[in-house]
């Protein structure tokens, strides 16, 4: 996450709270109808941001996963995976691998060597 996502994320959180703050107190039905468009109105603002955040740098593609990666079988690319992380020099948020398709743990063992060859 760029600094920038980050401060997307905490104008939109900010312009959420303080629409609801507006319509949680003692509103009047004028006011809470404001509130909604305030929050509207901020919601397509911080939707135009992101759009031009994605705009500006465009994710890149991923890279191809190596031939010897593609030719290990579901157990080699588990073992492979298990063994980077029992050691302790990569951390994945997803633990679980024995669910992921082959496909994704070959991907996700390309992301976790991105220096081997």
């Amino acid at each position: 996450m760029t600094p920038d996502d980050k401060n997307t994320e905490a104008l939109e959180a900010i312009f959420h709270e303080a629409a609801l703050a507006d319509v949680d107190e003692a509103s009047t039905p004028d006011q809470k109808r404001r509130a909604r468009e305030i929050m509207k109105r901020n919601d397509l603002r911080v939707a135009e941001l992101r759009a031009m955040q994605l705009a500006a740098a465009p994710p890149k593609p991923p890279r191809p996963i190596r031939p010897a990666f593609l030719a290990m079988t579901r157990d080699a690319l588990l073992a492979a995976i298990g063994a980077l992380t029992t050691s302790g020099d990569v951390q994945v948020a997803y633990r679980n691998h024995s669910t992921l398709s082959d496909d994704d743990l070959r991907r996700l063992l390309e992301s976790l060597t991105p220096d081997a060859e």
